[in-house]
């Protein structure tokens, strides 16, 4: 690809060689989500995967927010 730019290319390119974040989705409070995992009980919304308007204006499910959460037997 080329860029007419004047900005330098290692600036541009830099993250190229960088291992991509994995991330996993999930769905919380019905909505579906991509999270990337923090910690062993912490996940952060990386992005929110619907199409529901309603959704994108919830303020505790926005992308950036925390997410701690427990694992709980069904017995």
């Amino acid at each position: 690809m080329i860029l007419h730019t004047i900005v330098d290319s290692n600036l541009i390119w830099k993250n190229q060689d960088a291992e991509p974040v994995k991330t996993i989705e999930l769905i919380w409070q019905g909505v579906p989500m991509e999270v990337i995992k923090k910690d062993e009980k912490t996940v952060v919304i990386n992005r929110i995967l619907t199409t529901n308007l309603k959704h994108y204006l919830n303020p505790s499910i926005q992308p950036g927010m925390e997410i701690t959460y427990t694992l709980t037997s069904r017995e």
